[in-house]
């Protein structure tokens, strides 16, 4: 939300098919398919998004260097 902006947040939402914007930019993966919203594409360059498990807990990690 808010791109470019020094309100920028970046988040991931899980979605059912069918439930995608028509202007989403579709990522295809191994298993599933990554949408990016079109406005929020170039702020999304270089973006690292990783899966963290450390046995006890797991979670996404985002780093997104150009989103502010």
């Amino acid at each position: 939300s808010n791109p470019g902006t020094s309100h920028a947040d970046v988040s991931i939402t899980f979605c059912v098919p069918g439930e995608e914007e028509e202007s989403d930019i579709p990522f295809q993966f191994s298993g599933f398919t990554l949408f990016v919203d079109k406005r929020s594409q170039e702020y999304l360059r270089e973006a690292v998004i990783d899966f963290k498990d450390d046995g006890l807990s797991r979670q996404l990690s985002i780093k997104a260097p150009h989103l502010k």
